[in-house]
């Protein structure tokens, strides 16, 4: 298996427990999840060129898209949007996006519990003082959303994300 195997598997690894979770939770319901990871490149003109991938090399920035489809007439509230961070990957600061109105946090610690940005901490310095740090986004497990207002009838919203590969 080479390297650009090994972190694909990683990645598909990744999405699908995710999504898995997220289907599990909406069995039967109107909620359809997908998640699709995207290879960023760019074109002879420099241009932005996103292909859906899953295989990945080091180095490589990927986007990760959550499409979260509501198939019932009736609005969903309450929706909670969470991705993953693979740990051969860095999350890329600044690049979240989602359609509508939400509140972002992120993860530290596995998804155990999720807080805004700029995450801060409290660590000794060099003297063995304590002081307040800020805690990169490279440290980033998950990220999510909270939409203010839900999803409405048979709509779909696209959240997505960037990493980098170690």
């Amino acid at each position: 298996m080479n390297i650009k195997t090994k972190l694909a598997s990683l990645f598909v690894a990744s999405a699908l427990a995710i999504s898995a979770a997220a289907a599990f939770a909406a069995d039967n319901g109107p909620l359809q999840i997908t998640m699709n990871a995207y290879a960023i490149t760019a074109d002879a003109q420099g241009n932005e060129v996103a292909t859906q991938t899953k295989e990945v090399d080091p180095k490589q920035t990927v986007e990760f898209r959550a499409v979260y489809k509501n198939n019932s007439a009736d609005p969903l509230s309450g929706v909670i949007v969470t991705g993953p961070i693979p740990k051969t990957t860095e999350y890329q600061a600044g690049t979240n996006q989602a359609p509508v109105a939400a509140n972002f946090e992120v993860s530290i610690d596995g998804g155990k519990t999720f807080e805004g940005e700029p995450v801060k901490r409290m660590v000794k310095d060099e003297t063995g003082q304590e002081v307040e740090a800020v805690i990169p986004p490279a440290q980033y497990t998950h990220v999510r959303w909270m939409p203010t207002d839900g999803i409405p009838g048979n709509a779909e919203q696209v959240y997505s994300y960037r990493v980098k590969v170690k």
